[in-house]
């Protein structure tokens, strides 16, 4: 249960990572868990191909992989989160997986010796060749599946975006395209129940992670039988799994790390509204732990990070949408012109 000041929710959404005090050793890992992931995700797969191979077309195997990933309506935490944590949990002893680092279980966020917020820390682990917490899992399939059905406009499928959307603060969207959409709606979480009302962080890598995840369920289930990034397609009236295998660097990316893409933190009145965001640099000059450490930690991961993600959305990126995905203290490494990196969030508690 995560505490805020005097509030304890009796539901908490929202999980954080440490991502700068477990950088060396994450960086001299002697594995990756993308191997134990990819397995772990092809096999809920399997599991999917065999229940629907050969039967008539329906869009009801995009629910059914989503219930088999993700747990359950319920569940508030990632089948493949939980999956990554309990083998943390087995290795905390014998420690010969050599992909993670757990520094602690509570991390009190402090500015100028003010606690802000204290949030249950999720381990830090190595995968594709970036340091990602374990929340980033549950994020990729879990919660851009309400980006997914944001997108869409499907008011039935991810009914918990009612309460979210009622608690969670709006942001400036860029347009009204289902993209501007299902973007604004995960910075929102951020700001809202996933992050900055209980924890007070807004993570632009969560939001990272979740447009990621996006681009995975809308790849997932192809009714045309034409798109070849398909993972199963209906082809003559029948449902076939297509030859493409889950791979976790298709989509990871330095904009999953939050010392790369950089979080805000919300700095509140006593009444709980908030007064401005701070600087993750900004905070940590506060902090003697992370004394004269800036984010980001790597300009050069920022380029990488935001060519990528121009990559993947093609014709669909602008800086706009960008702005909504990464945090201007990494976005603007990679702006040519001169654009005014002007923060995209309305400084106001949630409504």
């Amino acid at each position: 249960m995560l505490i805020t000041m005097s509030l304890v929710p009796l539901i908490s959404f929202s999980k954080e990572t440490e991502p700068f005090r477990c950088r060396t050793k994450i960086k001299k890992a002697r594995s990756d868990f993308k191997k134990l992931g990819n397995q772990y995700v092809q096999s809920k797969l399997k599991i999917i191909e065999e229940e629907f191979s050969g039967k008539s077309c329906t869009d009801s195997i995009i629910e059914a992989f989503r219930d088999e990933i993700y747990g359950g309506l319920l569940s508030l935490k990632g089948g493949v989160e939980a999956y990554a944590d309990e083998l943390i949990e087995k290795d905390r002893k014998k420690k010969k997986l050599g992909f993670w680092c757990k520094q602690q279980s509570y991390n009190t966020i402090y500015f100028k010796r003010v606690p802000l917020a204290t949030a249950f820390i999720t381990p830090s682990i190595n995968l594709c060749g970036q340091q990602v917490g374990t929340d980033k899992l549950g994020h990729f399939f879990n919660n851009s599946y309400e980006l997914y059905a944001e997108y869409n406009g499907e008011w039935l499928r991810a009914p918990l975006r009612f309460y979210v959307k009622l608690f969670s603060p709006q942001v400036t969207c860029p347009g009204k395209a289902p993209l501007d959409k299902a973007l604004c709606y995960s910075l929102s979480t951020e700001m809202g129940e996933y992050g900055a009302k209980w924890t007070s962080v807004v993570s632009y890598a969560d939001s990272a992670v979740n447009y990621y995840g996006l681009t995975f369920w809308q790849n997932f289930y192809d009714p045309t039988g034409e798109n070849p990034k398909a993972y199963f397609q209906c082809k003559n009236g029948k449902i076939k799994r297509t030859k493409r295998k889950f791979n976790w660097c298709d989509y990871v990316t330095p904009l999953w790390d939050e010392a790369i893409n950089c979080s805000r933190i919300a700095q509140k009145n006593r009444s709980g509204d908030i007064i401005r965001y701070l600087s993750m640099t900004e905070l940590m000059h506060q902090s003697p732990m992370y004394k004269r450490q800036q984010c980001p930690v790597s300009t050069n991961e920022c380029i990488r990070g935001v060519s990528h993600l121009k990559k993947t959305m093609g014709t669909n990126y602008s800086y706009s949408r960008a702005k909504l995905l990464v945090d201007e203290s990494c976005l603007k490494y990679s702006i040519k012109n001169k654009e005014n990196p002007s923060h995209n969030i309305k400084t106001r508690g949630a409504r």
